[in-house]
């Protein structure tokens, strides 16, 4: 994402919207701007492996539920959001099933077949839902 761009989005922090960095590869003109505003949280980079993804989406999780606001996820090529949004989706007790999340994903131009596996697993570990009407 440019710095005008990047820039342009932090009025929404005035909205009450929630910003979260999971830009993994800052250039400095970002880093500058990122440093700059605390408004847009960073979470834990960098990314070498599936446990650090793991441990990210889990922070997410715990911030997208305590949020009770919007949540705008910023990575510039998209890629990273889309798939820690997949694996978040994926863990929501009241989330969607597996092919709805295949297919949110699509929808972005970012796939997460790769993910298969593990958003099944997050799927088959979901507590169950409570409230629910057989």
């Amino acid at each position: 994402m440019a710095l005008g761009l990047l820039a342009s989005l932090l009025p929404l922090a005035d909205c009450g919207a929630t910003l979260i960095s999971l830009q993994n590869d800052v250039r400095e003109s970002d880093r500058a701007v990122l440093e700059a505003t605390p408004r847009i949280a960073r979470l834990a980079e960098p990314f070498r492996d599936f446990a650090d993804t793991a441990a990210v989406v889990a922070q997410l999780t715990a911030t997208l539920r305590s949020a009770g606001k919007p949540v705008l996820l910023y990575c510039r090529s998209g890629n990273r959001a889309v798939r820690t949004y997949a694996l978040v989706l994926a863990s929501d007790p009241g989330g969607p099933q597996l092919a709805e999340i295949l297919a949110l994903a699509r929808g972005t131009g970012h796939g997460v077949e790769d993910l298969r596996g593990a958003l099944e697993q997050r799927i088959a570990a979901r507590p169950a839902a409570t409230g629910a009407v057989p």
